[in-house]
């Protein structure tokens, strides 16, 4: 379960990435669109699984909160970052969020979100909401191997060359990521239910 819903996205990202290449810079309404039909699925789960009382394990994404609003948010996140693409590969970015969340989560955010009761609608669906960086840096992550893969304009030998250069650039970071990881806190392992560094990673 754990690994099949990292690799549905990062799969969602490799296929969200023939739009960009196609289209350049897919618009925000677009990729609102393309979220809305995922979003009332996710809305539908929620109001079935409400009516009949069926027993969820609130823990995973929250009260409210169900991995398809994760995936129908990812599209318009991904297109008000899309400025960045013109002046980095999606690999940089990605490696920043999660380097950053799980910074955060180092800092206090992972106590809130394993302890604090749930008194409002944010913390009623903390799990899902501050996972949703993980999941990001994950589709993140799929559009970077997408663009390589589907990029037609590129001959070979200058594939090999971008391939390389994001293999060295993901590479030093995935090393730099884990030290980091390590060195803040050790004792804790791989969490689906954070989509922490050590689960994007894996």
């Amino acid at each position: 379960m754990d690994l099949g819903v990292g690799s549905f996205v990062f799969s969602s990202g490799v296929v969200a990435a023939r739009s960009y290449l196609n289209h350049r810079q897919p618009g925000l309404l677009k990729a609102l669109r393309s979220g809305l039909a995922i979003l009332v699925l996710g809305f539908a789960r929620l109001f079935l699984t409400k009516s009949v009382n069926y027993q969820e394990h609130v823990s995973e994404y929250g009260l409210h909160w169900n991995f398809f609003f994760t995936l129908g948010f990812l599209p318009p996140m991904v297109t008000l970052l899309g400025f960045l693409r013109k002046r980095m590969p999606f690999v940089v970015p990605a490696f920043a969020i999660i380097i950053g969340y799980q910074f955060a989560l180092n800092q206090g955010l992972q106590d809130w979100i394993l302890n604090a009761p749930r008194t409002d609608v944010i913390s009623a669906n903390k799990e899902g909401i501050c996972s949703f960086m993980g999941y990001l840096s994950i589709f993140m992550f799929g559009l970077q191997c997408g663009e390589i893969l589907f990029q037609k304009s590129l001959s070979e030998p200058a594939k090999q060359k971008k391939m390389l250069i994001i293999g060295y650039i993901s590479s030093l970071a995935f090393v730099g990521s884990s030290y980091l990881w390590t060195w803040l806190q050790p004792e804790f392992g791989i969490s689906r239910r954070m989509a922490n560094l050590p689960y994007v990673l894996c």
